[in-house]
């Protein structure tokens, strides 16, 4: 092919991307909402703020932030510190109500059609997505081996999760396989097992039962440490009319960009469809995603004929996208605008070197030099 050349066969036939729809939900949410825009989640009083106590509930409105560290091995708290630092130099001290997550237009957090069975629902790359998350859905466990024939430290972050902990992981002789069990359930967090003794730190995710959830207890926890007491409880709410804004937790989407397209993280993707689709038509949900899609697509004056999307991940079999799509979202994003198409083609794995590629094409001129994002 002469430089410049663009050689197509069967680029308008819709087929199963897999994980190549990530590169569409990323450049779709680029495309739509640009590259300096943020999840804001703000948090608003209902009640009078007297000498520190606030008379009534603290009002969270979820907007889809899949609220994600990928360096932080879990922990979830200096994400909030922001936020919660805003809050606290209003003067709160004490929430005589509840602390109330509204959802809003979003979805009830469940699997998408066609995703694997359900006995894999546990598992990191099935987590849930809706209108609050924590970590992307997940607890991340952490064992330490100890002395032999002792229990192994075990730490399971977001530190507050709110389900009963059943924790027992034996340290073995050395050269015993490592063996460790971890789940989640509406029952409670399991992480049982053995590992030997000079096996280096052990570190799981899987997939919380209710991201939404996680997030409230993640989020109760950290105010809790900060210093703010809570007198009411933690509940769920749809409409909530709203109050005066005390503060704001603000989640930059560009930062989700490389979990998403060099990790390949699913929830991420999930919630950054979701997200997309509530700011532009307040629907957090599967069709306002795909909406927000369509639109981008529409916008590049792409036929629209054989796309479906019902997540972000590509994880559901029910997904179809073409190859002239996928590529005229990518063309869009990186001839828009300098900061777009760097923090698009930042966001992509190295061959040889990152994420999914880290084990790809590592020898040869490929190495460092390719861009790309895997599909399975």
């Amino acid at each position: 092919a002469a430089a410049g050349q663009e050689l197509a066969l069967g680029s308008d036939r819709a087929m199963r991307p897999a994980s190549n729809m990530k590169l569409v939900t990323t450049a779709a949410a680029l495309a739509l909402l640009g590259p300096d825009w943020s999840f804001e989640t703000r948090m608003e009083s209902q009640g009078t703020l007297v000498d520190g106590v606030l008379q009534g509930d603290l009002v969270l409105y979820g907007v889809g932030d899949p609220l994600f560290d990928r360096e932080s091995g879990g922990d979830v708290e200096h994400l909030l510190i922001p936020a919660l630092d805003e809050l606290a130099a209003t003067g709160v001290r004490t929430i005589r109500g509840d602390v109330v997550l509204d959802e809003g237009g979003f979805l009830v957090p469940g699997p998408a059609p066609e995703w694997p069975e359900s006995n894999q629902h546990w598992t990191e790359y099935c987590a849930l997505s809706g209108a609050f998350s924590a970590n992307r859905g997940c607890l991340t466990a952490h064992v330490v081996p100890t002395r032999v024939g002792e229990h192994a430290r075990v730490s399971v972050f977001p530190r507050d999760h709110g389900l009963q902990e059943n924790l027992g992981v034996r340290t073995e002789a050395n050269g015993a396989k490592l063996n460790v069990q971890i789940q989640a359930r509406a029952s409670g967090v399991l992480v049982r097992g053995s590992l030997p003794k000079n096996s280096q730190e052990y570190v799981g995710d899987f997939a919380h039962p209710d991201p939404v959830a996680l997030f409230g207890h993640a989020f109760c926890g950290a105010l809790a440490r900060r210093g703010i007491l809570i007198q009411g409880r933690l509940r769920r709410a749809r409409g909530t009319p709203h109050g005066q804004v005390l503060a704001t937790l603000r989640s930059p989407l560009a930062l989700y960009l490389a979990p998403i397209n060099t990790d390949s993280t699913n929830a991420v993707a999930d919630q950054v469809f979701l997200g997309a689709g509530h700011a532009l038509f307040a629907q957090g949900t599967r069709e306002g995603g795909a909406r927000a899609t369509r639109l981008a697509l529409e916008r590049l004056g792409v036929p629209t004929e054989g796309y479906e999307q019902v997540d972000g991940s590509g994880l559901s079999r029910s997904n179809r996208v073409t190859a002239h799509q996928i590529v005229a979202l990518i063309d869009k994003v990186l001839s828009q605008d300098e900061r777009s198409a760097a923090c698009y083609r930042d966001s992509l794995a190295v061959a040889g070197e990152t994420g999914t590629l880290s084990d790809r094409m590592e020898r040869g001129a490929a190495r460092g030099r390719v861009r790309a994002k895997t599909g399975f």
